[in-house]
């Protein structure tokens, strides 16, 4: 390689390797989740995965989960390809016990049948630009819902100057991908737009989505002293699958099709202002709105999951002051927070398909027996907190948390946190962090109108960490045992026809990651999760869970303008729920592996072409009962982009 090829290669290091190779770099990294104001990432001790754009580039998957499936802690959950649910579960704890957000906006819908767990399939990957995971009990900054930690993903921001992009994706089954962005940053004022669309096409046989997203921003520094900034999001689109537990393409009765529209919107508005050297205070209003309709066919013989159908809306309002108040060696945060939620379900279930029907057959609408699933809930909530934190000396932190919830006709809840983080001369670290938390019962739980229970109780949290991670100019390992332990659990009972408060839970683990960097243009990553459930109630089995999930991913530069990525994963045995035979059964999936590559090709500094396998030796494997994972897909793309 000459000096020139190897210089313009040591440049793109930043660009390809931006996690892996500056490792060491990472305390350093602005965050603004698991903290109430941006701060460093050496400022927070619980336990943190960042992803940015170029990591989430590099990686090349054609969906954000799948990006997410390379994070220690997170278990995913999908019922077959494009169009099924997508949920996860961190380190082993409902699926609805993360909060997710989009720019700070939080996402979780509680009309929903899964108690307000976020359907990651309904997210595209174009507009991210970074994903923030924090792990643990959050509630004492995040109130409901923050019971196992928070997904925050944040996308196109402005940029200083101007910058504009264009990208295309296009792969086999009629996968379909394209985004126009434009940001910049110009006199204190910024911008940024994309617009996305998005088909997965049918790689899976009845899965399929469609969407289109907008994405924008604003923000202004009219001072020194202060910033507005304004986020906008709005995605439109339909799905179809087999429906949830149906037994999917491979076991189902029949092949109808459980049919979505949905539209989300969501809007942030923050003023920050430095009051003075010490004192920064900062205003925060979101909004979040959804609307959906969908149908389901039911599961034969309809006993348990008749035909249904729903038109459902909600929407989130929050507000949210907080001051940070103090220097480097000792702060605390003080603040408020109101938040109003409102949910509506206008639906019916159809139990005239398990009625028989007299002979000679009369008409369709003869044998419909429509039962109304309706409801209409609304509820608010106040608090207070505060986090107090201090250094000891440049390389011990001490952090407490506490906060005061008060929701509308339901107990006071106080919750607290504590983590501390002791840093080392040599590049290593240790923490340890222990932490509550509370969910408030979804809407649905509460309200519907054939299992809703008025009188369920909060679920609540209580979870501790501890981690070591070790740093030099090649390596970066961290290591991590956690422990949860989770009470009133909502779950159905089959007895009583209705949602109830149910047993204990508790789930511990590790999670490691070694990331290796052995020459300047390569770089090497292994991590492992291992996930142990105990259920006081010894026939519950959670589903959706592998015991233990790992993979190994490496990143070559092959040359000054060619890079190529691999991607290995491991996910062992799980159980997975399915009313396919007629009645509920629980049955244990087989491990399986998938091998994704990708590679790049810069042809000039503006054109990129891309080139992705995912699945490429086409494992055949289940990842839910009867629903086949996607087989091995071929995609190729163009990214333009242009100062």
């Amino acid at each position: 390689m000459n000096k020139k090829r190897k210089r313009c290669a040591v440049l793109l290091l930043p660009i390809l390797f931006p996690s892996w190779a500056i490792a060491a770099a990472n305390v350093e990294e602005l965050l603004v989740t698991g903290s109430y104001s941006e701060t460093q990432r050496d400022n927070i001790s619980s336990s943190i995965t960042v992803l940015n754009r170029t990591d989430i580039s590099a990686l090349n998957k054609s969906h954000l989960v799948d990006v997410l499936r390379t994070v220690p802690g997170l278990l995913i959950e999908e019922q077959g390809g494009a169009g099924g649910l997508v949920s996860i579960s961190l380190r082993g704890g409902e699926s609805n016990f993360t909060v997710v957000m989009i720019d700070g906006v939080q996402l979780n819908d509680p009309t929903n049948t899964r108690g307000g767990s976020f359907d990651f399939g309904n997210l595209g990957i174009d507009s991210v630009e970074r994903i923030e995971i924090v792990r643990g009990a959050q509630s004492t900054i995040y109130g409901s819902d923050a019971l196992s930690g928070v997904i925050n993903i944040i996308t196109t921001q402005p940029k200083a100057g101007h910058q504009q992009t264009l990208s295309a994706d296009i792969g086999e089954y009629g996968y379909r991908r394209n985004s126009i962005a434009l940001r910049g940053v110009e006199n204190g004022f910024g911008y940024s737009l994309q617009l996305g669309r998005r088909d997965s096409g049918e790689p899976v046989n009845g899965s399929r989505q469609q969407s289109d997203d907008i994405n924008a921003g604003l923000s202004w520094t009219p001072s020194k002293h202060q910033k507005i900034a304004l986020n906008y999001r709005n995605s439109d689109g339909e799905l179809n699958s087999y429906p949830e537990q149906s037994g999917g393409p491979n076991k189902a009765e029949n092949d109808d099709l459980y049919r979505s529209e949905y539209q989300g919107t969501s809007l942030g508005a923050a003023w920050t202002l430095q009051l003075t050297s010490l004192w920064q205070s900062n205003l925060h209003y979101s909004l979040y709105e959804r609307e959906e309709s969908f149908d389901s066919p039911g599961i034969a013989p309809y006993m348990n999951v008749p035909p249904y159908f729903a038109d459902a809306e909600f929407e989130r309002k929050n507000l949210r002051w907080v001051n940070r108040i103090g220097g480097e060696q000792l702060w605390l945060h003080a603040g408020l927070e109101r938040r109003e939620e409102y949910g509506r379900s206008d639906g019916a279930a159809d139990f005239g398909a398990i009625i028989p029907a007299p002979s000679p057959l009369p008409p369709l609408t003869a044998n419909i027996v429509l039962i109304p699933l309706s409801f209409e809930l609304d509820r608010a909530s106040k608090a207070a907190f505060i986090e107090l934190n201090t250094r000891l000396a440049s390389d011990t932190l001490l952090q407490f948390g506490a906060r005061h919830d008060k929701p509308e006709e339901l107990d006071t809840e106080e919750i607290y946190k504590f983590g501390v983080k002791q840093d080392f001369d040599n590049g290593f670290s240790v923490s340890a962090n222990w932490g509550q938390g509370f969910k408030l019962p979804s809407f649905f739980a509460l309200g519907d109108s054939l299992t809703g229970n008025p009188d369920l109780k909060p679920e609540t949290a209580e979870n501790w960490d501890i981690g070591a991670e070790w740093r030099s100019k090649q390596h970066f390992i961290s290591l991590s045992y956690f422990n949860n332990h989770f009470e009133n659990l909502i779950t159905f009972d089959d007895a009583n026809f209705t949602n109830i408060n149910s047993d204990a839970v508790d789930t511990s683990g590790a999670e490691w990651l070694w990331t290796w960097q052995p020459h300047q243009l390569l770089s090497i990553q292994l991590d492992a999760t291992y996930t142990d459930i105990d259920a006081e109630d010894p026939e519950l089995k959670l589903t959706g869970r592998p015991q233990v999930k790992g993979g190994l991913s490496s990143r070559w530069q092959v040359s000054g303008s060619f890079s190529m990525n691999a991607d290995y994963r491991y996910t062992g045995k799980q159980f997975a729920g399915s009313q396919h035979t007629g009645s509920g059964t629980t049955e244990s999936l087989k491990s399986y592996t998938t091998l994704d590559l990708a590679a790049a090709w810069q042809v000039i500094p503006q054109l990129t072409l891309t080139a992705a396998l995912e699945n490429a030796l086409n494992e055949g494997f289940e990842n839910a009962v009867g629903f086949p994972g996607e087989p091995r897909l071929l995609r190729v793309g163009i990214n333009f982009s242009f100062e």
